[in-house]
């Protein structure tokens, strides 16, 4: 029972798991920006966390109380009791027994856990509380353990004890978050259930990953509508791929109703947990970290965006945001403007595509970009509507799209390196679609607001600065 476990969680981890890569930002003389406008001495000056939703400035970090404060946490809890089982304890304690015998002797027994519990605050901020272990004075008498807490310590951890048989662990600054943030459903009958939610409010998804007797294993998402059917729309592709593949890691996908997804995934024997990761990357989905500020304002440096590999190859609609491999090796973010065999014209005028002018337009917050030196536009193109930085001080140009080849563009026009100096980029070496952001995580601090952002919507990303 635990290596089927162990199995699926390693294969399902990979969606969690960050595959760095990227299009680091050019080093190379970049266009100028466009000219900082000067206030008016009336006016006020910009404010800073406003101008870097485009500049990529810095954004002051909020004090600890203010951080912790007004924003969901992500939770995620491992149950001991009605989770992993009597069989996982005894495997962890055998584990103990036969390598840290002296650790059985003073108290600390695996078979005596009865829950993890981990929360992570929008400030990047983590917060665990473990039940089931001895007291902190008698943990101390332990060997090992004194250095361990005393090397957590010099890191900015403190551990200490909350209320008998119960430790809390948590970074120094910061403060202790209520008993709710905490509160979890205990399933009967789940031999394991650990539940992760995030998101803002309006757009809170929660991932469930349980195990039954009676069902087997099974991943739910709970999320808004366009959330849940996106994910649908990739599982039944997934489904399709796989059967070409000769490979098999999911059974079904079923919707039990407009907000839920149920994928159940198929059982692999431990052996082909390397086969099943590396498929799951090569062929599925990949978790792509954005660097550099080619991409502003729709992608931010620290984004993490979900790629659809099962469009790899395949000719993408035109707005749609592709990775693909650039001529020095490097992973290349952009978003494709013109298609194979189309004549375009892009000037400071707008963009024509065949002879038809596609204009651009002001975008909603352009007077505010305005005061940061930023000129920010709104483009429609087929579906698909986009804001973008305009570049003032850019040439015209004009280029027929080969076949087999897209015309890509960086939506921060002023400093992207993109189809203007590399050329149209062939179909075969695009290597998917980005469909949302999964997560960000600029300078090190969570943006819970921007996560599941679907990049395909006819509006930019939400923004918690704005």
């Amino acid at each position: 029972m635990f290596r089927r476990v162990l199995t699926v969680i390693a294969g399902l981890g990979s969606l969690l798991a960050l595959q760095c890569g990227g299009e680091p930002s050019p080093r190379t003389d970049p266009v100028p920006r466009f000219a900082p406008q000067r206030p008016a001495p009336a006016q006020k000056l910009p404010d800073r966390s406003q101008c870097a939703r485009w500049t990529n400035g810095t954004v002051s970090e909020p004090a600890a109380a203010e951080a912790l404060a007004g924003e969901p946490p992500i939770t995620a809890v491992v149950d001991f009791d009605r989770g992993l089982g009597p069989g996982f304890r005894q495997d962890l304690q055998t584990l103990v027994d036969e390598a840290l015998p002296d650790l059985a002797h003073c108290g600390l027994r695996p078979a005596d856990l009865r829950s993890l519990r981990l929360v992570v605050t929008p400030a990047s901020v983590v917060e665990a509380r473990v039940l089931g272990l001895p007291s902190l004075e008698k943990l101390r008498e332990c060997p090992v353990v004194p250095d361990l807490l005393a090397a957590a310590a010099a890191r900015g951890w403190l551990v200490a004890d909350e209320r008998r048989d119960a430790l809390r662990i948590r970074r120094t600054f910061s403060a202790p978050l209520g008993d709710e943030a905490f509160a979890f459903d205990h399933p009967a009958g789940r031999w394991l259930h650990v539940r992760a939610t995030a998101g803002p409010q309006d757009r809170r998804v929660t991932v469930t990953l349980e195990d039954s007797d009676e069902r087997g294993m099974l991943l739910r998402i709970e999320g808004p509508a366009d959330v849940v059917d996106g994910a649908g729309s990739w599982c039944e592709g997934a489904l399709r791929r796989q059967d070409s593949l000769g490979f098999r890691y999911i059974r079904d996908c079923r919707e039990p109703s407009p907000a839920v997804l149920e994928i159940s995934p198929h059982p692999q024997e431990a052996a082909d947990i390397a086969a099943l990761t590396a498929t799951l990357r090569d062929e599925f989905f990949e978790n792509f970290e954005v660097h550099g500020d080619s991409m502003l304002p729709t992608l931010r440096d620290g984004d993490v965006v979900f790629v659809d590999k099962l469009e790899r190859g395949k000719l993408p609609a035109r707005g749609a945001i592709v990775l693909f491999d650039g001529d020095g090796g490097e992973t290349m973010i952009k978003r494709v403007i013109a298609l194979p065999g189309e004549a375009l014209e892009l000037s400071a005028e707008g963009l024509r595509i065949d002879g038809h002018a596609l204009p651009s337009s002001a975008a909603a917050d352009a007077e505010a970009a305005s005061s940061c030196g930023v000129r920010l536009s709104a483009q429609d193109l087929d579906a698909s509507r986009f804001e973008f930085i305009a570049d003032p001080r850019a040439g015209a140009l004009t280029a027929r799209v080969p076949d087999g080849h897209v015309f890509v563009l960086g939506d921060n026009r002023p400093v992207s390196k993109d189809s203007r100096t590399i050329g149209p980029v062939a179909v075969a070496r695009i290597a998917g679609v980005a469909r949302f952001i999964a997560w960000s995580a600029p300078a090190g601090r969570f943006d819970w607001a921007r996560s599941t952002t679907p990049l395909s919507a006819a509006s930019p990303p939400t923004d918690a600065g704005k």
